[in-house]
Parts: structure tokens; sequence; C-alpha cells
């Protein structure tokens, strides 16, 4: 039996250091700066509340097409009528002109309508009238007259369908309004409501005028027959 000298016993090898890595970091993740954070809502509730300011006060809601994402209009409905833009000059002599469709043709940007038939507020619709007058060779012009036309949506079934709904022969009403007009140079005359918000506007004050009608009929029936 032989025993081992506790003093030759070797000490255990030492590895080296690259095979003793270190322990690992804890991973950091990059956040961005708090001012960077303020900076972004600081803009977006800025432009919510310029958003609410025009659409409130009708504050140049249609001044640049960004102000379609900046104006809440997003539940604005389906209208019953039918409507059309006319863009008419009128020259030194009496004589109209028509200044859409204009000469070269029209721009059709979705299905069989021409651009400014999608102009529901006549805002940009008189652009096409001042290039048509630029462009061409006329008399000098007095007035531009931006014209709406606009008819029930109902007479626009086809004639089959409309005798198997209707009883009463099909006699469309088209109805003209002079919606805005300017002078040769673009400047802005006069500024009327279309036909629906004048139609909506008398139609409201009748129903007004009626329950007040109706309430001073009922007060007095109640003092009649209080008496």
């Amino acid at each position: 039996m032989t025993f081992r000298d506790p003093q030759h016993v070797p000490a255990e090898a030492e590895l080296p250091e690259e095979d003793n890595p270190s322990p690992p970091r804890p991973a950091t993740i990059k956040r961005p700066r708090r001012w960077m954070t303020h900076v972004v809502i600081f803009i977006y509730l800025g432009w919510l509340g310029h958003g609410v300011f025009c659409h409130a006060l009708q504050y140049r809601v249609a001044a640049h097409p960004l102000m379609y994402f900046t104006v809440w209009d997003m539940f604005c409905g389906w209208s019953g009528w039918s409507f059309r833009t006319h863009v008419v000059a009128e020259a030194e002599s009496g004589q109209f002109y028509e200044l859409t469709p204009t000469p070269w043709g029209e721009y059709h940007a979705y299905g069989n309508l021409s651009r400014e038939h999608y102009d529901n507020f006549a805002n940009h619709a008189h652009r096409i009238g001042l290039n048509c007058l630029k462009q061409t060779v006329h008399e000098p012009v007095t007035r531009m007259y931006v014209i709406e036309e606009t008819w029930s949506k109902k007479f626009n079934l086809p004639d089959p369908l409309w005798k198997q709904i209707h009883d009463e022969p099909k006699q469309s009403k088209t109805y003209y309004n002079v919606n805005a007009v300017y002078q040769p140079d673009g400047t802005l005359l006069s500024l009327r409501p279309s036909f629906r918000e004048s139609h909506q506007a008398s139609w409201l004050a009748a129903s007004l005028h009626g329950q007040k009608s109706r309430a001073r009929q009922q007060m007095l029936l109640g003092s009649t027959f209080g008496n």
C-alpha cells in the first residue's frame, strides 16, 4: 500500500483567460429620450386641436389637401341629391362661354365624371375656369360663375325599374343655383350656400315654425278647456 504525500499533490491547472470567459453583461435596451416623446405628444395634440378649431368654426377647411386629414368629417353621410358643377364666363358683350368641359378634354379621376363634379362645396372648380381662360383666346371677361345643377337621385332609376316602384310618370325636376361669383383674376365676389344647404335650412325653418304653431294651438286648446 502506498500513500501520497499531501505536499506533493499537484495543484489544479488554471485555465487560460480565453477558456474562462467573463459572465455576460445584462442587455441594455435603448429607449427614446423623454424630450422626443414630449415633442411627439405636443405635435399630435396641436394638430388635433387645430382640426377641431377649423371644423368648429369652418375656418379654411379646404385650404389645401392636407386639411382632409385634419378636419374631422368622417361620418358625413350620403346625400339624396345628384349634382353637377358648371363654370361659365360672362364677356363684356353679354355673351356667356362654357369653361367646363375644357376644350382639350376632361380628367376623370374615378368613374365617368369629370373632376369638377367632385367639388361639393365649389372650392376649387373656379381654378379650372381660370386655367381655361388663360389657355384660350376670347374677348374680355367680366365675371365667372360657378353654377350647381341638382336633381333628386330617385330620377336616376332606369325606366323599367321606375315603373315597378312608382305609379307616377318619371318627370325629373332640375334646380340651378349660383354658388360663387369670381372676377377674371380669381378674386371672390360672392359665395352662396349650395342648393342642398338652402333646402335643408328652409326645411328646418318650416319645421320649427310648424312646431311652434302646434305648441301655440295646444296652449290655446288647454286654456279653452280649462276655462
